[in-house]
């Protein structure tokens, strides 16, 4: 289990902040895992990779359908079905 960083999403502004231990807090912007009118069901870590879990928007969607990938720095990483 990595204790190193925390994800928190911010549904309102569209935005992943990374906390460390130490204090230090990143906040990018994550809007493109919202294209096609998607909705976030859980973001985490595993080692030093910030995942967030997306699915489509709507009463029938109860599953997540995409992997999106960053570092911890924001940079996007790319996306994988699920």
């Amino acid at each position: 289990m990595n204790r190193d960083l925390l994800v928190i999403w911010d549904e309102f502004c569209a935005e992943l902040e990374v906390r460390r231990p130490n204090g230090q807090r990143i906040r990018f912007m994550a809007a493109q895992v919202l294209a096609g009118d998607h909705r976030v069901f859980e973001v985490g870590v595993t080692g030093q990779t910030v995942w967030v879990l997306t699915g489509p928007r709507g009463p029938g969607n109860r599953r997540a359908t995409r992997r999106h990938y960053f570092t911890p720095t924001g940079q996007y990483r790319g996306s994988r079905a699920l």
